[in-house]
Formats: structure tokens, C-alpha cells, sequence
């Protein structure tokens, strides 16, 4: 009997703790938070030749069981491993876009004030997706570059990134000068207005490959016939 009435206390001095273990849980639910990531990647600053790299995590905290929530963007600089490959293929962009400029006549003061900014979610993204991402972001900062190149735009042809109407007008002209050297002529001056002319008579010969060969077969057969 008394085994019997000790454990029936027993059960009952449990039974009267649940309502205060329910309210501990109670509390500690008011008080503590759960954090959740929503997002990742990095964020890539550019200020003339300088490009910071930082990861980035977008969270989201709540509290009193999800009635409160705020949601917030920690940064913080990207490590080594991370940042280089980037600060790196930056450099590269912006020294290809200033040497095409400069076939046109166009100088690196041109890009002295060049600021630009991309962020990329990289969260649940594979390395070869991830890298896609990032190459597109990439195609920004050159084009962001190619906008400073005045009259550019006026020799723009419809569809062509100013990248691509960058590449295609210094690409021509150097194409055709070095053709006009070959046959003893004046080279063209280096500006917009001599490239366009340039892309105009490689057009018209058919393209940068049939403009090459008909001025090497000129040389050959007209200015060394042996």
C-alpha cells in the first residue's frame, strides 16, 4: 500500500511540474531566437583601379515564435582564396577595355573616376553555376567602362553591347591600318570617327577575314608581283 500511494505521489508530483516545465518553455520561446539564412554570395566594389570583395549573408531573426521578425545583410571582407581570383579577372577587364579605347584614341583619364558595384547570390549554386554568375556580372563592369568612351555610342550598331561596338571598332581599325601600312599608305587617325570608317569599308569587303585576305593578295600580286 505504501508503494502503491508513493508512487501515485510520485505521478501526481509530476503531473502538478508539467504546467510549470510548460511555462519555462513558454518563456524561453518569448525570449530566444532563430536565425535563418535567405541568401549568399558576394558583393564586388570597384572605385577607379580598387575592388574590394566582401561574402555577404541576408538573415532573416525571429522572436515570440515567429510573430517578430527582422531581417538584416551582414558583410564581411571575402578571404584570400575568394577575393584574389576576382580582384584579379577585375584588373584584366579594365586593362583590356582602357588598351581597345586606346586604339581609338581614347586615354585612361577617360576611366579615372570609373566606380561600379554588382552583388550575386551564390546561395544553393553549384561551382560551375556559381562561376556563370559571377561571368555575367562581369560583362557589367565592362560595359559600365565602354559608356565612358565618348561618341561611342553614335557608332553603335543595334543589338551590340557597348563592349562589343568597343571590340568591333578598334578591332577594324587595326585591322585596316595595319592593311594601309602594308600597301604604303597613311594610316587613319586614332578616334571614333576613323574607326567607324574603318568598320564601314571592312563591311563592305564582307567582314575583318575577306578585308585581310583581298589586301594581302593586292600586295602580293600588285606591290610584289615577283
Amino acid at each position: 500500500g505504501g508503494l502503491m500511494s508513493g508512487s501515485v505521489g510520485g505521478l501526481g508530483a509530476i503531473g502538478a511540474a508539467i504546467p510549470a516545465v510548460a511555462a519555462i518553455a513558454l518563456v524561453v520561446g518569448l525570449f530566444s531566437k532563430k536565425v535563418k539564412e535567405l541568401d549568399s554570395g558576394l558583393r564586388v566594389t570597384i572605385d577607379s583601379t580598387d575592388t574590394l570583395v566582401e561574402s555577404y549573408r541576408k538573415l532573416e531573426t525571429s522572436r515570440l515564435f515567429g510573430l517578430i521578425k527582422r531581417r538584416s545583410t551582414e558583410f564581411e571582407a571575402a578571404d584570400a582564396e575568394t577575393a584574389d581570383p576576382v580582384v584579379n579577372a577585375v584588373g584584366e577587364i579594365q586593362a583590356s577595355v582602357v588598351d581597345m579605347a586606346s586604339i581609338i584614341g581614347v586615354g585612361s583619364d577617360a576611366f579615372a573616376d570609373f566606380s561600379y558595384q554588382f552583388q550575386v547570390s551564390l546561395k544553393g549554386l553549384s561551382e560551375e553555376e556559381a562561376l556563370a554568375a559571377i561571368q555575367k556580372e562581369f560583362l557589367g563592369i565592362s560595359d559600365a567602362m565602354a559608356d565612358l568612351v565618348p561618341q561611342l555610342e553614335d557608332f553603335r550598331i543595334e543589338g551590340e553591347t557597348t563592349t562589343q561596338t568597343l571590340a568591333r571598332l578598334s578591332g577594324d581599325l587595326s585591322t585596316v591600318n595595319s592593311a594601309f601600312s602594308n600597301l604604303g599608305r597613311t594610316a587613319l587617325s586614332a578616334s571614333a570617327a576613323a574607326a567607324a570608317a574603318a568598320s564601314r569599308l571592312i563591311s563592305a569587303a564582307g567582314g575583318q577575314g575577306a578585308f585581310t585576305s583581298k589586301t594581302q593578295t593586292l600586295v602580293s600580286n600588285v606591290l610584289d608581283p615577283s
